[in-house]
């Protein structure tokens, strides 16, 4: 597809963004991370030595998430009280000092649940009191620092307290609720897309963000299917055949680090129960293979640094597959007596597992080494235990019932890892863009930064924040090195950022092209002047990079209808796809009435 490239400058808002962290950060609850694989970038703790224990008292465990030197979680001290039975509390990772508890406003006291966290990112926590289609409630944003409010969401959403949201590479929250799938901005909480979809059940919605894509359980006549959506606009693409017949389906999606996705279907019913792999060929989801699969329901599973697959079998072992054909290669011992049971791992970057099983009553934590064989493992007692969850630099937090809420010190050497964020991935000569160092250093100082905006060789700037203008159109390579007297870690983001001409590649097509009214304020249109080539899509992107859901009118005689009335105010480039070779940029400034 050929690509005709019309710049629009909306002058309706300043829009910008960051690039997601890539240290080790357990921003995601079920999962860890965006694809929910539980993979960690750094190796967690080698023996079960406690750095610090304590803290609210719960009547069971909840799951913890954790960024930077921040861990909230839900405790529960009274299932009666369902309004006011829950606080959020916020620990610091390595001393155990609560920073900050609080209950949630309650807006509609009949039908809300008690306060849940749902997710941390970029220095805001995602909570709410949803609790299912029929308990449905606002999300929160919360300062990480002290628990106040920053934003509510304008949609509503309704998540279970074992669901919680994913993130785009960009923080925008992305949530799986049992009716749909929405996109809540990270900066305003203001809904940016919303696609209707029919999950199963609840306890199985939450969604896998990978592949630049979003996939869920969605409910057919034969059973339930995974669904692929469009990060970028929230539109259904594509999905794979039932997984197998049935309703029931209360735990989620996993993706693996190479892209294919794993299904674990489960009802309590060996006929349907089984763990299944899937590849997303870019037109279609297809089976790879599959493996029996015992009744962990609202678990969590695992990919290990090598690639190999952890999950559950129905004799309560976790069992370790080769993911190319899903061979068992080791078993692991019993961690539970009985099904059912909400076994959830962290994996460490050394390819150690961490496994608390979920079980009523006889709450464990295990550790094993890749092949499965026990490390040591520790009882918990009577409480639900929830987790474990693995910070930057090697913590592992568990959480159970009563005061059972532990630190795992880490003995990983110092080191560096080096990263950065941006406000602006995108935009038109010159573009001035900020960067912001996230670089973090593990039992170590970072004390120089080297910058490279060109990736030319030639260092631009040792600032730890600096800024950068791009005079000249162009894609251009960003490369940070951090480093102290002893240690060094170096990122290169290639192709990071893109600048766009202000005039055109071709005079002579863009006099053929008219973009009015300018200013514009709830409907754009394009027309042709002269001829009318075949246009088949037409994208507006925002400045960072992310792509609008727009609403065209094309069957107009030389003319398209494009409605912008629901799009935020702010800076955009209108893009253009015809299978012609027809290729141009043309600046056209457009502002509200």
């Amino acid at each position: 597809m050929k690509q005709i490239v019309l710049t629009i400058s909306i002058l309706t808002i300043l829009y910008s963004t960051g690039s997601t962290q890539l240290i080790s950060q357990w921003n995601v609850g079920v999962g860890g991370n965006t694809a929910r694989n539980c993979l960690a970038t750094i190796n967690g703790p080698q023996q079960n030595n406690i750095l610090w224990e304590g803290g609210l008292y719960a009547k069971r465990g909840y799951q913890t998430f954790i960024e930077g030197d921040i861990v909230v979680a839900s405790r529960r001290h009274n299932y009666n009280d369902i309004l006011h039975g829950a606080k959020i509390v916020a620990h610091d990772l390595h001393t155990g000092d609560t920073l900050w508890t609080m209950e949630l406003p309650v807006i509609n006291e009949d039908i809300e649940q008690f306060s849940q966290v749902k997710g941390i990112n970029g220095g805001q926590v995602y909570a709410s009191r949803s609790g299912g289609p029929s308990n449905q409630s606002i999300l929160y944003a919360l300062d990480a620092t002290n628990g106040l409010i920053i934003w509510q969401s304008n949609a509503e959403i309704t998540q279970t307290f074992s669901e919680d949201v994913s993130f785009a590479p960009n923080g925008d929250i992305i949530v799986g609720n049992f009716g749909n799938v929405i996109r809540i901005e990270k900066n305003s909480g203001s809904t940016l897309w919303s696609t209707n979809r029919s999950s199963p059940t609840t306890d199985g919605s939450a969604v896998v963000v990978s592949n630049s894509k979003v996939y869920g359980w969605e409910a057919t006549a034969d059973g339930p299917r995974i669904s692929a959506f469009d990060l970028e606009s929230g539109d259904f693409l594509y999905g794979s055949d039932a997984i197998a017949p049935g309703w029931v389906q209360q735990t989620g999606l996993m993706a693996g680090p190479d892209g294919r996705i794993y299904a674990p279907r489960v009802q309590n019913n060996p006929d349907t129960d089984y763990f299944v792999s899937l590849t997303d060929n870019g037109t279609e989801i297809k089976p790879n293979w599959s493996v029996e699969y015992g009744y962990a329901l609202w678990a969590s599973y695992g990919v290990g640094p090598d690639g190999t697959v952890y999950t559950y079998d129905r004799d309560r072992h976790v069992i370790r597959l080769d993911p190319a054909n899903g061979d068992i290669l080791n078993t692991s011992i019993e961690f539970c007596s009985e099904y059912p049971a909400g076994p959830k791992m962290a994996i460490g970057s050394d390819g150690v597992i961490y496994l608390t099983n979920g079980k009523y009553g006889e709450s464990k934590l295990f550790s094993f080494n890749p092949d499965l064989s026990l490390r040591w493992s520790e009882d918990y007692g009577t409480t639900v235990i929830e987790g474990p969850s693995i910070a930057y630099d090697g913590t592992m937090i568990v959480c159970a019932g009563n005061y059972l809420f532990k630190a795992y010190e880490a003995e990983n050497p110092a080191q560096l890892i080096a990263d950065f964020s941006v406000d602006s991935l995108e935009g038109i000569a010159p573009l001035t863009v900020q960067f912001q160092d996230v670089s973090v250093g593990i039992n170590a100082e970072i004390t120089n930064w080297e910058w490279d905006f060109e990736k030319d060789g030639i260092i631009d700037s040792y600032e730890q924040n600096p800024e950068f203008t791009y005079d000249l159109p162009g894609s251009y390579s960003v490369y940070l090195k951090v480093s102290n007297v002893s240690l060094e870690d170096t990122i290169i983001k290639n192709d990071l950022v893109q600048v766009f001409s202000t005039t055109g590649i071709d005079e002579e097509i863009n006099t053929r092209i008219l973009v009015y009214p300018n200013p514009a304020k709830h409907e754009l249109f394009v027309k042709w002047i002269s001829g009318n080539e075949k246009i088949d899509e037409i994208w507006l992107v925002d400045l960072s990079g992310r792509r609008q859901r727009i609403q065209t009118n094309k069957d107009m005689d030389n003319k398209i209808s494009i409605d912008v009335s629901k799009l935020k105010t702010g800076f955009y480039i209108l893009k253009l796809f015809s299978e012609d070779n027809l290729q141009f940029q043309q600046k056209t400034s457009i502002v509200n009435y």
